[in-house]
């Protein structure tokens, strides 16, 4: 699901006010908030992810950068992306801020998971993409957008059976 910031001073009716109220109230999210998309740029081939990304609130563990080779993974930005540091593990992410919604950009040729958890480590939130491979043999593999929303989320777990990246994130906060 995607929904879109609109500022309440841009409303000048009455009617228009209600109709981001109305916003708000489906998608779950304040009408005016912050977005923060960190830089995978300044990350370097091999080099462990860990408290690289810190300064957007993000602590990863078990994750490395590298510049995909495998031409199914291969994305368009010419930028490195993310992937976990074991075979078949999961990326963890700890989260340093307070952040209402997290979008997730991940290529996968099994499912992708990617859940929210709160201080206790509970699931409060969770998103998954299809097995591609299933449904799609011998594609190319397309970027998907996995999304979650909650309040109180202090961590994320990014995970699959089959490989995956992580080309980019998107993180809403007020």
């Amino acid at each position: 699901m995607h929904s879109q910031t609109v500022s309440q001073s841009a409303f000048s009716s009455r009617s228009q006010r209600q109709s981001a109220k109305t916003h708000r109230q489906v998608y779950g999210l304040p009408c005016c908030y912050r977005q923060l998309q960190p830089d995978f740029h300044q990350l370097s081939q091999f080099e462990p992810v860990s408290d690289r990304l810190q300064k957007s609130g993000l602590v990863f563990e078990g994750a490395i950068a590298l510049y995909p080779s495998n031409p199914r993974y291969l994305n368009q930005t010419a930028c490195p992306v993310i992937i976990p540091s074991q075979e078949e593990g999961d990326i963890r992410v700890l989260l340093h801020r307070p952040f209402s919604q997290i979008q997730v950009c991940v290529r996968s040729l099994g499912e992708v998971t990617l859940s929210a958890l709160d201080v206790r480590g509970h699931c409060i939130a969770q998103g998954h993409t299809q097995d591609f491979a299933a449904q799609h043999p011998g594609q190319s593999i397309p970027a998907v957008w996995l999304t979650v929303t909650a309040n109180q989320m202090a961590s994320l777990i990014i995970g699959a059976k089959a490989p995956f990246v992580v080309e980019a994130l998107q993180l809403r906060y007020q």
